[in-house]
């Protein structure tokens, strides 16, 4: 199911990104980014009014 990001997502979306950080060139970051981190920019980007999208398989 594809929904709205919301804050909640944040711990799940840390792990995925992080693994990206530590293990490719894809994004221009160098240190890991806490739950935490990531919670604020959802936050951010949600205040925004910029649209956010991730796929959960809880749901179905």
């Amino acid at each position: 199911m594809i929904r709205n990001v919301t804050a909640a997502d944040a711990d799940a979306i840390a792990t995925i990104y992080n693994h990206y950080i530590v293990n490719s060139t894809c994004t221009f970051e160098e240190e890991i980014v806490s739950a935490q981190q990531m919670a604020e920019r959802i936050e951010a980007l949600i205040g925004s009014q910029m649209l956010g999208l991730c796929m959960s398989t809880k749901d179905k």
